[in-house]
Protein backbone atom coordinates (compact mmCIF):
# COMPACT_ATOMS: atom_id res chain seq x y z
CA UNK A 1 0.00 0.00 0.00
CA UNK A 2 2.83 2.39 0.83
CA UNK A 3 4.43 1.63 -2.54
CA UNK A 4 1.09 2.30 -4.31
CA UNK A 5 0.74 5.66 -2.56
CA UNK A 6 4.28 6.64 -3.58
CA UNK A 7 3.55 5.67 -7.18
CA UNK A 8 0.36 7.74 -7.27
CA UNK A 9 2.21 10.77 -5.96
CA UNK A 10 5.05 10.49 -8.48
CA UNK A 11 3.41 9.30 -11.68
CA UNK A 12 3.20 11.68 -14.65
CA UNK A 13 0.01 13.77 -14.56
CA UNK A 14 -2.78 13.12 -17.04
CA UNK A 15 -2.90 15.86 -19.63
CA UNK A 16 -6.17 17.46 -20.71
CA UNK A 17 -6.55 15.60 -23.99
CA UNK A 18 -9.16 17.98 -25.37
CA UNK A 19 -6.88 20.98 -25.00
CA UNK A 20 -3.59 19.24 -25.66
CA UNK A 21 -3.90 19.68 -29.42
CA UNK A 22 -3.38 23.44 -29.13
CA UNK A 23 0.20 24.68 -29.44
CA UNK A 24 1.85 25.73 -26.22
CA UNK A 25 2.94 29.33 -25.65
CA UNK A 26 6.55 28.19 -25.78
CA UNK A 27 6.20 26.89 -29.32
CA UNK A 28 3.59 29.02 -31.02
CA UNK A 29 3.04 32.71 -30.48
CA UNK A 30 -0.62 33.60 -30.80
CA UNK A 31 -2.17 30.25 -29.86
CA UNK A 32 -5.03 28.69 -31.84
CA UNK A 33 -7.07 30.68 -34.34
CA UNK A 34 -9.78 32.25 -32.14
CA UNK A 35 -13.49 31.53 -32.34
CA UNK A 36 -15.20 34.60 -33.80
CA UNK A 37 -17.54 36.37 -31.37
CA UNK A 38 -20.60 35.87 -33.56
CA UNK A 39 -19.98 32.10 -33.59
CA UNK A 40 -19.61 32.01 -29.80
CA UNK A 41 -22.92 33.77 -29.31
CA UNK A 42 -25.03 32.07 -31.94
CA UNK A 43 -23.51 29.15 -33.86
CA UNK A 44 -24.97 29.12 -37.37
CA UNK A 45 -27.13 26.15 -38.39
CA UNK A 46 -25.39 23.63 -40.60
CA UNK A 47 -26.76 22.28 -43.84
CA UNK A 48 -23.51 20.54 -44.79
CA UNK A 49 -23.42 17.45 -42.53
CA UNK A 50 -21.59 19.38 -39.80
CA UNK A 51 -22.36 16.75 -37.16
CA UNK A 52 -23.74 13.77 -39.05
CA UNK A 53 -21.83 11.25 -41.18
CA UNK A 54 -21.94 11.84 -44.95
CA UNK A 55 -23.07 9.12 -47.35
CA UNK A 56 -20.38 6.53 -47.97
CA UNK A 57 -18.71 6.87 -51.36
CA UNK A 58 -15.71 5.50 -53.18
CA UNK A 59 -12.99 8.16 -53.53
CA UNK A 60 -11.68 9.02 -56.99
CA UNK A 61 -8.85 6.86 -58.26
CA UNK A 62 -5.40 7.54 -56.80
CA UNK A 63 -3.61 10.17 -58.84
CA UNK A 64 -6.81 12.06 -59.71
CA UNK A 65 -5.96 15.78 -59.78
CA UNK A 66 -8.49 18.60 -59.45
CA UNK A 67 -7.29 22.12 -60.25
CA UNK A 68 -9.05 24.49 -57.88
CA UNK A 69 -7.19 27.72 -58.76
CA UNK A 70 -4.87 28.25 -61.72
CA UNK A 71 -4.06 31.96 -62.21
CA UNK A 72 -2.97 33.99 -59.20
CA UNK A 73 -5.76 35.64 -57.18
CA UNK A 74 -5.69 37.78 -54.05
CA UNK A 75 -7.40 36.06 -51.12
CA UNK A 76 -10.67 37.73 -50.20
CA UNK A 77 -13.02 37.16 -47.28
CA UNK A 78 -16.05 35.09 -48.31
CA UNK A 79 -14.61 34.07 -51.70
CA UNK A 80 -15.99 30.63 -52.60
CA UNK A 81 -13.99 28.86 -55.29
CA UNK A 82 -15.87 25.57 -55.60
CA UNK A 83 -18.77 23.75 -53.94
CA UNK A 84 -18.56 20.27 -55.49
CA UNK A 85 -15.10 18.92 -54.66
CA UNK A 86 -14.93 15.16 -54.07
CA UNK A 87 -12.43 14.51 -51.29
CA UNK A 88 -10.43 11.48 -50.21
CA UNK A 89 -9.17 10.23 -46.85
CA UNK A 90 -5.61 10.37 -48.24
CA UNK A 91 -4.80 13.44 -50.30
CA UNK A 92 -2.31 16.16 -51.18
CA UNK A 93 -2.87 19.89 -51.77
CA UNK A 94 -0.30 21.97 -53.67
CA UNK A 95 -0.30 25.73 -54.22
CA UNK A 96 1.96 28.72 -54.83
CA UNK A 97 1.80 31.53 -52.29
CA UNK A 98 3.10 35.10 -52.24
CA UNK A 99 2.88 37.20 -49.04
CA UNK A 100 2.64 41.00 -49.33
CA UNK A 101 2.53 42.01 -45.67
CA UNK A 102 1.54 41.28 -42.09
CA UNK A 103 -1.93 41.83 -40.63
CA UNK A 104 -3.16 41.97 -37.02
CA UNK A 105 -5.09 38.93 -35.83
CA UNK A 106 -5.45 35.51 -37.41
CA UNK A 107 -6.12 35.69 -41.17
CA UNK A 108 -7.26 33.01 -43.60
CA UNK A 109 -5.69 31.78 -46.86
CA UNK A 110 -7.94 28.92 -47.95
CA UNK A 111 -10.15 26.23 -46.47
CA UNK A 112 -11.75 22.99 -47.66
CA UNK A 113 -14.88 22.18 -45.64
CA UNK A 114 -18.15 20.26 -45.50
CA UNK A 115 -19.73 22.46 -42.85
CA UNK A 116 -20.67 26.11 -42.59
CA UNK A 117 -19.17 26.40 -39.11
CA UNK A 118 -15.68 27.57 -38.23
CA UNK A 119 -14.50 24.86 -35.81
CA UNK A 120 -15.86 22.52 -33.15
CA UNK A 121 -17.68 20.25 -35.62
CA UNK A 122 -16.76 17.42 -37.93
CA UNK A 123 -15.51 18.45 -41.37
CA UNK A 124 -14.85 22.14 -40.51
CA UNK A 125 -11.17 22.25 -41.49
CA UNK A 126 -10.09 19.56 -43.97
CA UNK A 127 -7.63 21.30 -44.31
CA UNK A 128 -7.36 25.07 -43.63
CA UNK A 129 -4.36 27.39 -43.93
CA UNK A 130 -3.82 30.59 -41.91
CA UNK A 131 -1.35 33.37 -41.19
CA UNK A 132 -0.54 34.09 -37.56
CA UNK A 133 -1.13 37.55 -36.03
CA UNK A 134 1.39 40.25 -36.97
CA UNK A 135 3.71 37.73 -38.64
CA UNK A 136 4.35 36.05 -41.97
CA UNK A 137 4.01 32.63 -40.28
CA UNK A 138 2.06 30.00 -42.20
CA UNK A 139 -0.12 27.52 -40.27
CA UNK A 140 -1.66 24.31 -41.61
CA UNK A 141 -4.70 22.85 -39.79
CA UNK A 142 -6.09 19.38 -40.53
CA UNK A 143 -8.97 18.26 -38.34
CA UNK A 144 -9.66 14.73 -37.19
CA UNK A 145 -12.97 12.88 -37.11
CA UNK A 146 -12.86 13.05 -33.30
CA UNK A 147 -14.51 15.81 -31.31
CA UNK A 148 -11.90 17.93 -29.57
CA UNK A 149 -9.40 17.35 -32.40
CA UNK A 150 -11.05 19.49 -35.08
CA UNK A 151 -8.26 22.08 -34.89
CA UNK A 152 -5.09 19.97 -34.91
CA UNK A 153 -2.32 21.99 -36.50
CA UNK A 154 1.35 21.86 -37.38
CA UNK A 155 3.14 23.06 -34.23
CA UNK A 156 5.99 24.91 -35.90
CA UNK A 157 4.83 27.46 -38.49
CA UNK A 158 6.88 28.38 -41.56
CA UNK A 159 7.88 32.03 -41.96
CA UNK A 160 7.21 33.26 -45.50
CA UNK A 161 9.56 35.72 -47.18
CA UNK A 162 7.93 38.99 -48.20
CA UNK A 163 7.19 39.15 -51.93
CA UNK A 164 8.70 35.74 -52.74
CA UNK A 165 6.79 32.86 -54.33
CA UNK A 166 6.72 29.78 -52.10
CA UNK A 167 5.46 26.39 -53.23
CA UNK A 168 3.42 24.86 -50.39
CA UNK A 169 2.26 21.26 -50.11
CA UNK A 170 0.13 19.63 -47.42
CA UNK A 171 -0.13 15.85 -47.44
CA UNK A 172 -2.34 13.53 -45.39
CA UNK A 173 -1.35 9.88 -45.72
CA UNK A 174 -0.91 7.04 -43.28
CA UNK A 175 -0.84 8.39 -39.75
CA UNK A 176 0.59 11.78 -40.65
CA UNK A 177 -0.32 15.31 -41.76
CA UNK A 178 2.83 16.81 -43.30
CA UNK A 179 3.75 20.30 -44.45
CA UNK A 180 6.32 20.96 -47.20
CA UNK A 181 7.50 24.39 -48.32
CA UNK A 182 9.74 24.84 -51.37
CA UNK A 183 10.39 21.10 -51.44
CA UNK A 184 11.56 20.91 -47.83
CA UNK A 185 9.60 18.77 -45.37
CA UNK A 186 8.77 20.69 -42.22
CA UNK A 187 7.02 19.54 -39.06
CA UNK A 188 4.75 16.46 -38.96
CA UNK A 189 1.54 15.84 -37.06
CA UNK A 190 0.47 12.26 -36.28
CA UNK A 191 -2.54 10.40 -34.92
CA UNK A 192 -4.63 10.18 -38.10
CA UNK A 193 -4.93 6.40 -38.46
CA UNK A 194 -8.56 5.65 -37.59
CA UNK A 195 -9.42 9.37 -37.30
CA UNK A 196 -9.46 10.60 -40.90
CA UNK A 197 -12.53 12.12 -42.46
CA UNK A 198 -14.11 9.73 -44.96
CA UNK A 199 -14.27 10.51 -48.69
CA UNK A 200 -17.05 12.99 -49.39
CA UNK A 201 -18.81 14.70 -52.27
CA UNK A 202 -19.83 18.34 -52.34
CA UNK A 203 -16.98 19.82 -50.28
CA UNK A 204 -16.50 23.58 -50.54
CA UNK A 205 -13.26 25.45 -51.25
CA UNK A 206 -12.88 29.02 -49.92
CA UNK A 207 -10.09 31.56 -50.45
CA UNK A 208 -10.93 32.56 -47.84
CA UNK A 209 -13.97 31.87 -45.62
CA UNK A 210 -16.31 34.26 -43.78
CA UNK A 211 -14.84 33.62 -40.32
CA UNK A 212 -11.53 35.50 -40.59
CA UNK A 213 -10.14 38.42 -42.57
CA UNK A 214 -8.24 37.40 -45.67
CA UNK A 215 -4.45 37.18 -45.47
CA UNK A 216 -2.51 39.72 -47.51
CA UNK A 217 -1.40 37.06 -49.98
CA UNK A 218 -2.03 35.78 -53.48
CA UNK A 219 -2.54 32.11 -54.25
CA UNK A 220 -2.18 30.23 -57.52
CA UNK A 221 -1.87 26.69 -58.94
CA UNK A 222 -4.00 25.18 -56.16
CA UNK A 223 -4.38 21.47 -56.94
CA UNK A 224 -6.06 18.68 -54.93
CA UNK A 225 -4.61 15.20 -55.60
CA UNK A 226 -6.08 11.89 -54.40
CA UNK A 227 -3.47 9.58 -52.87
CA UNK A 228 -3.50 5.79 -52.63
CA UNK A 229 -5.03 4.01 -49.65
CA UNK A 230 -2.70 3.14 -46.79
CA UNK A 231 -0.72 0.04 -47.69
CA UNK A 232 -0.37 -2.60 -44.96
CA UNK A 233 3.14 -3.64 -43.91
CA UNK A 234 4.24 -7.18 -43.19
CA UNK A 235 5.78 -8.07 -39.85
CA UNK A 236 9.55 -8.07 -39.70
CA UNK A 237 11.43 -11.32 -39.18
CA UNK A 238 12.22 -12.23 -35.61
CA UNK A 239 15.15 -10.38 -34.03
CA UNK A 240 15.20 -7.70 -36.76
CA UNK A 241 16.54 -4.43 -35.42
CA UNK A 242 14.86 -1.25 -36.59
CA UNK A 243 17.01 1.86 -36.48
CA UNK A 244 14.56 4.65 -35.77
CA UNK A 245 17.06 7.49 -35.48
CA UNK A 246 20.84 7.63 -35.65
CA UNK A 247 21.84 11.31 -35.78
CA UNK A 248 21.39 13.44 -32.67
CA UNK A 249 18.17 15.46 -32.57
CA UNK A 250 16.73 17.81 -29.92
CA UNK A 251 13.43 16.87 -28.29
CA UNK A 252 10.57 19.14 -29.41
CA UNK A 253 6.82 19.37 -28.98
CA UNK A 254 5.14 16.78 -31.21
CA UNK A 255 8.27 15.75 -33.10
CA UNK A 256 7.35 12.66 -35.12
CA UNK A 257 10.23 10.44 -36.23
CA UNK A 258 8.26 7.69 -37.95
CA UNK A 259 4.77 6.21 -38.06
CA UNK A 260 5.90 2.93 -39.60
CA UNK A 261 7.45 1.16 -36.61
CA UNK A 262 6.65 -2.53 -36.26
CA UNK A 263 6.36 -3.58 -32.64
CA UNK A 264 6.61 -6.92 -30.83
CA UNK A 265 5.10 -8.33 -27.64
CA UNK A 266 8.67 -8.68 -26.37
CA UNK A 267 11.15 -6.02 -27.39
CA UNK A 268 14.26 -4.06 -26.51
CA UNK A 269 14.35 -0.29 -27.03
CA UNK A 270 17.69 1.54 -26.84
CA UNK A 271 18.62 5.19 -27.13
CA UNK A 272 21.23 7.78 -26.21
CA UNK A 273 20.03 10.78 -24.19
CA UNK A 274 21.95 13.96 -23.36
CA UNK A 275 20.15 16.29 -20.89
CA UNK A 276 20.85 19.98 -21.62
CA UNK A 277 18.62 21.68 -19.05
CA UNK A 278 15.70 21.34 -16.64
CA UNK A 279 11.97 21.87 -17.10
CA UNK A 280 9.72 22.87 -14.18
CA UNK A 281 7.04 20.31 -15.10
CA UNK A 282 6.82 16.70 -16.24
CA UNK A 283 8.55 16.72 -19.62
CA UNK A 284 8.27 14.30 -22.50
CA UNK A 285 11.35 12.57 -23.84
CA UNK A 286 10.25 9.69 -26.07
CA UNK A 287 6.92 7.94 -26.77
CA UNK A 288 5.88 4.97 -28.90
CA UNK A 289 2.12 4.81 -29.44
CA UNK A 290 -0.74 3.57 -31.59
CA UNK A 291 -3.21 6.12 -30.23
CA UNK A 292 -3.76 9.86 -30.45
CA UNK A 293 -4.41 10.24 -26.71
CA UNK A 294 -2.11 10.67 -23.72
CA UNK A 295 -3.22 8.10 -21.14
CA UNK A 296 -6.24 6.01 -20.18
CA UNK A 297 -6.58 4.16 -23.49
CA UNK A 298 -5.02 1.10 -25.12
CA UNK A 299 -1.68 1.67 -26.83
CA UNK A 300 -1.10 5.19 -25.37
CA UNK A 301 2.31 4.47 -23.84
CA UNK A 302 4.13 1.48 -25.33
CA UNK A 303 6.47 2.76 -23.90
CA UNK A 304 6.84 6.46 -22.95
CA UNK A 305 9.75 8.19 -21.19
CA UNK A 306 9.64 11.34 -19.06
CA UNK A 307 11.87 13.51 -16.90
CA UNK A 308 10.54 14.60 -13.50
CA UNK A 309 9.93 18.30 -12.83
CA UNK A 310 13.22 20.18 -12.33
CA UNK A 311 15.15 16.90 -12.47
CA UNK A 312 16.70 14.52 -14.95
CA UNK A 313 15.43 11.43 -13.13
CA UNK A 314 14.08 9.09 -15.79
CA UNK A 315 10.55 7.62 -15.77
CA UNK A 316 9.92 4.68 -18.13
CA UNK A 317 6.18 3.93 -18.54
CA UNK A 318 4.97 0.72 -20.19
CA UNK A 319 1.22 0.21 -20.47
CA UNK A 320 -0.69 -3.04 -20.18
CA UNK A 321 -3.82 -4.49 -21.69
CA UNK A 322 -5.57 -4.52 -18.31
CA UNK A 323 -7.87 -1.59 -17.56
CA UNK A 324 -6.30 1.10 -15.38
CA UNK A 325 -2.83 -0.38 -15.84
CA UNK A 326 -1.85 1.84 -18.75
CA UNK A 327 0.61 3.95 -16.70
CA UNK A 328 2.86 1.33 -15.05
CA UNK A 329 6.48 2.42 -14.78
CA UNK A 330 10.02 1.98 -13.51
CA UNK A 331 12.26 4.93 -12.59
CA UNK A 332 15.77 5.92 -11.69
CA UNK A 333 16.42 7.17 -8.15
CA UNK A 334 19.24 9.39 -9.40
CA UNK A 335 19.58 12.11 -12.00
CA UNK A 336 21.18 11.55 -15.39
CA UNK A 337 24.31 13.72 -15.69
CA UNK A 338 23.79 17.08 -17.36
CA UNK A 339 25.43 17.61 -20.78
CA UNK A 340 26.68 14.02 -20.79
CA UNK A 341 25.37 11.18 -22.92
CA UNK A 342 23.70 8.27 -21.12
CA UNK A 343 22.86 4.96 -22.78
CA UNK A 344 19.34 3.74 -21.96
CA UNK A 345 18.05 0.21 -22.58
CA UNK A 346 14.40 -0.61 -21.84
CA UNK A 347 13.34 -4.22 -22.17
CA UNK A 348 9.96 -5.96 -22.05
CA UNK A 349 10.49 -9.70 -21.90
CA UNK A 350 8.63 -12.52 -20.21
CA UNK A 351 6.96 -11.13 -17.09
CA UNK A 352 9.25 -8.13 -16.62
CA UNK A 353 9.71 -4.52 -17.69
CA UNK A 354 13.31 -3.50 -16.94
CA UNK A 355 15.40 -0.38 -17.38
CA UNK A 356 19.17 -0.14 -17.70
CA UNK A 357 21.13 3.12 -17.73
CA UNK A 358 24.84 3.10 -18.63
CA UNK A 359 24.99 -0.64 -18.04
CA UNK A 360 23.43 -0.51 -14.57
CA UNK A 361 20.02 -2.17 -14.11
CA UNK A 362 17.55 0.07 -12.27
CA UNK A 363 16.59 -1.77 -9.09
CA UNK A 364 12.79 -1.52 -9.34
CA UNK A 365 12.02 -4.00 -12.13
CA UNK A 366 8.26 -4.17 -12.81
CA UNK A 367 6.59 -7.57 -13.17
CA UNK A 368 3.12 -8.79 -14.16
CA UNK A 369 3.36 -8.63 -17.97
CA UNK A 370 3.05 -12.32 -18.80
CA UNK A 371 -0.60 -12.13 -19.90
CA UNK A 372 -0.99 -8.36 -20.22
CA UNK A 373 1.31 -7.35 -23.09
CA UNK A 374 0.07 -5.42 -26.09
CA UNK A 375 0.03 -7.50 -29.29
CA UNK A 376 2.55 -7.05 -32.06
CA UNK A 377 1.48 -4.20 -34.36
CA UNK A 378 2.46 -2.35 -37.51
CA UNK A 379 2.52 1.41 -38.13
CA UNK A 380 3.23 2.53 -34.56
CA UNK A 381 4.33 6.15 -34.17
CA UNK A 382 7.56 7.25 -32.50
CA UNK A 383 7.74 10.77 -31.05
CA UNK A 384 10.76 12.48 -29.51
CA UNK A 385 8.60 14.82 -27.50
CA UNK A 386 4.85 14.18 -27.51
CA UNK A 387 2.03 16.73 -27.80
CA UNK A 388 0.75 16.41 -24.24
CA UNK A 389 3.70 17.65 -22.14
CA UNK A 390 6.49 20.20 -22.52
CA UNK A 391 9.52 18.78 -24.32
CA UNK A 392 12.46 17.70 -22.20
CA UNK A 393 15.59 19.81 -22.56
CA UNK A 394 17.58 16.96 -24.08
CA UNK A 395 18.99 15.51 -27.28
CA UNK A 396 18.36 11.93 -28.44
CA UNK A 397 20.30 9.72 -30.83
CA UNK A 398 20.71 6.09 -31.85
CA UNK A 399 17.17 4.99 -31.14
CA UNK A 400 16.80 1.31 -32.02
CA UNK A 401 13.95 -1.16 -31.55
CA UNK A 402 14.51 -4.92 -31.60
CA UNK A 403 11.71 -7.47 -31.58
CA UNK A 404 12.49 -10.35 -29.23
CA UNK A 405 11.10 -13.91 -29.40
CA UNK A 406 7.72 -14.60 -27.85
CA UNK A 407 7.67 -16.90 -24.85
CA UNK A 408 6.14 -19.70 -26.94
CA UNK A 409 9.05 -19.58 -29.40
CA UNK A 410 11.69 -19.70 -26.70
CA UNK A 411 10.53 -22.63 -24.58
CA UNK A 412 13.25 -25.24 -24.23
CA UNK A 413 16.01 -22.70 -24.72
CA UNK A 414 17.37 -19.43 -23.49
CA UNK A 415 15.93 -16.24 -24.92
CA UNK A 416 18.82 -14.35 -26.52
CA UNK A 417 19.74 -11.20 -24.63
CA UNK A 418 20.14 -8.63 -27.44
CA UNK A 419 22.21 -5.54 -26.94
CA UNK A 420 22.63 -2.01 -28.16
CA UNK A 421 25.66 -0.53 -29.87
CA UNK A 422 25.68 3.25 -30.07
CA UNK A 423 27.55 5.59 -32.35
CA UNK A 424 29.40 2.93 -34.34
CA UNK A 425 28.96 4.45 -37.77
CA UNK A 426 30.50 2.46 -40.60
CA UNK A 427 29.23 -0.99 -39.58
CA UNK A 428 27.23 -2.90 -42.18
CA UNK A 429 23.59 -3.10 -41.07
CA UNK A 430 21.81 -6.21 -42.24
CA UNK A 431 18.08 -6.73 -41.80
CA UNK A 432 17.58 -3.17 -40.51
CA UNK A 433 15.05 -0.52 -41.42
CA UNK A 434 16.20 3.09 -41.12
CA UNK A 435 14.11 6.28 -40.86
CA UNK A 436 15.83 9.63 -41.43
CA UNK A 437 12.86 11.89 -42.13
CA UNK A 438 13.42 14.62 -39.54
Amino acid sequence: QQQQQQQQQQQPPVADVASAAAPTPATATGGDPPIPEEVKKNPPPSNKYADTPPPKIQPPLPGTRTTLISEAIKCKRGLKILDNLTTSDNFQVDFDLVAYGKLPGWTGIFRITKSNADLGHHFDRMPAFYMRPNTLDLDAVMGKDVLGHDNDLIEEPFQLQLGETHHVMGRLQGDTWQLFVDGKQLHNLGGYIGTKFPPMEGAEVWATDNFYPASNVSISNLVYTVLAADAPMDYLPLKSKQIILNEERPVKVGRLVTNRLITGKNFELCFNVTPTGLVDAWSSLLRITKSYTDVGHRFDRMPAFFFKPNKTELFAVMGREHFQEDNEYVETDYQLPMNQTSKVVARLEGDNWTLTVNGQVVNNTLSGYNDTKFPAMVDASVWIGDRFYPPANANLSWITYEILPNEEASRGGVIPKGGCEFGRVGAVLIGCFVWLNL
